[in-house]
């Protein structure tokens, strides 16, 4: 595992507009459980690059946000100014979407029925290749997520193995099983319940799980920082998988958007790394 501090300086191009797109969607979900009189209908936001082309085949990434979240997290961050960046410096476009899964922690739970972990998987992922012309396979698609959804990131990208090619984990929190008791026992379970969700114990158990790219990172002023410097112990002691922890040095903030965005420049550029350009 290559490790190593960042504190990025701020960038200094801006583009003269806003040339990337925003869409908003949704879909009703048929595997997650129905409100009353209606499916679960899921709000969906999608990002396109500047130069976007129909004709072309695109890289996605599958953006997930941190508890109390939705789908804005994209605008929260900034996403649309970094891939702006991103492409007029040359790096290869890509389109990003995000959904809204309230704060069921990206995975099926263990026992209150709401299958979010498919509703990514099995639903949001073919609707996004349906709706849009993508790259669809394991090397067009990059899974990635804030807090929440870093963790939920590295656990779908193991138990859903050769769906996604690489993953993005930013300020991961990562839980002990005491400490899901609390605020989410129907998500995470005991026993093997929580084993079979947390990356630490899935990744304790088979080494090869983690079989993609990963890029983690988290502020050192973050107060889930200890976990996360463990978690990436685990990996460098256990997972032939190479992967990229960065410590985040800059004194931005802690467990908050502006970290994030301050950083988001240099999760675009990563990401892009993991995709091919965009073809017929």
């Amino acid at each position: 595992m290559k490790i190593f501090c960042f504190a990025l300086l701020s960038l200094l191009f801006t583009p003269n507009t806003r040339a990337c797109e925003w869409r908003e969607s949704s879909f009703e979900s048929t595997v997650l459980p129905g409100r009353p009189g209606a499916l679960w209908r899921v709000k969906v936001l999608t990002l396109l690059p500047n130069g976007y082309d129909p004709n072309l085949a695109y890289g996605v990434v599958y953006f997930l946000h941190g508890r109390t979240g939705d789908r804005n997290v994209l605008r929260d961050v900034d996403a649309c100014r970094a891939l702006d960046m991103h492409v007029a410096r040359g790096g290869t476009p890509f389109v990003m979407v995000a959904m809204d899964g309230e704060n069921y922690y990206w995975m099926n739970g263990a026992s209150n029925g709401v299958r979010m972990g498919d509703a990514v998987v099995r639903e949001w992922v073919h609707l996004t290749e349906r709706r849009i012309r993508t790259i669809p396979a394991p090397a067009g698609r990059v899974i990635a997520g804030i807090s929440m959804g870093g963790h939920g990131a590295i656990q779908l990208s193991i138990n859903y193995p050769g769906v996604f090619g690489a993953v993005g984990a930013h300020s991961p929190v990562f839980r002990t099983e005491p400490e899901t008791y609390l605020d989410f026992p129907g998500e995470f379970g005991r026993g093997n319940d929580f084993a079979n969700r947390d990356p630490v114990s899935l990744i304790a158990r088979n080494p090869r799980a983690l079989s993609v790219p990963l890029f983690f990172d988290i502020g050192a002023r973050d107060p889930f920082v200890a976990n996360t410097i463990q978690f990436g112990q685990t990996l460098e002691r256990l997972v032939p998988q190479p992967s990229v922890f960065a410590l985040g040095t800059d004194g931005i903030g802690g467990h908050e958007v502006g970290y994030w965005r301050h950083h988001f420049p240099e999760y675009i550029s990563w990401y892009g790394s993991r995709l091919p350009s965009p073809h017929r």
